[in-house]
């Protein structure tokens, strides 16, 4: 009798041992890193095959245009490196800090016949001269994204840039749309180091308007 009482508390005690061990091993075999595909020693391509790509394919409602086929009529562009010049990206940075957690949104380089319609006894070439001149940022106001305020990169004291009749007339252009529309238009020297403080000071009139 005690010899039987003893096998099956070694037996039990076993059983107790190898279920407390179970989940250490099973966690131990998921927890093993493994080797990506294409990475393994003496393989000497990283690239991803077609059928991985597949698998990130868009859903049907979406259409995406690969950029590694070249179309036959390709036209000779390339990407640019940046989209904004040094200061006009401090400058953007700087809005961006001063309109945060606020119900406005700023874009960029926004064409004019996006901020204006045109009246039904405007001109056809006033439509047309919308079109071809931006702003270089607009402040908008969410959710209708109405715009607030336009802002525009003048150089102040620039000579060379004012002897520009091209850039004189687009700049005069614009400021008259604004005008028209009643829209304000703030003129920031990009090159002044401007900073949310200062920002938020020029732009809280406009902002704080019904």
């Amino acid at each position: 009798m005690t010899i039987f009482v003893l096998v099956v508390l070694v037996t039990a005690l076993g059983l107790w041992l190898s279920l407390k061990a179970g989940p250490a091993r099973r966690l131990k075999l998921v927890t093993t890193p493994t080797q990506p595909p294409g990475d393994e020693p003496g393989s000497d391509t990283h690239a991803v095959s077609n059928d991985a790509l597949d698998a990130f394919a868009p859903p049907p409602q979406f259409r995406l245009s690969s950029g590694n086929d070249m179309p036959g009529n390709a036209l000779s562009v390339k990407i640019r490196q940046y989209f904004f010049g040094h200061e006009e990206s401090s400058l953007y940075a700087e809005l961006l800090a001063t309109l945060a957690g606020s119900p406005y949104r700023i874009f960029p380089n926004v064409r004019l016949d996006f901020i204006f319609d045109t009246l039904p006894d405007a001109p056809p070439s006033v439509a047309g001269r919308l079109s071809s001149q931006t702003v270089e940022f607009l402040i908008v106001e969410v959710p209708e994204y109405r715009p607030v305020v336009g802002i525009a990169l003048t150089y102040f004291g620039d000579t060379e840039r004012l002897r520009s009749k091209r850039h004189t007339d687009d700049a005069a252009l614009s400021v008259m749309a604004f005008q028209s529309a009643r829209l304000p238009l703030l003129h920031i020297d990009p090159r002044s180091n401007v900073d949310a403080d200062e920002l938020h000071k020029l732009l809280a009139p406009h902002l704080n308007r019904n």
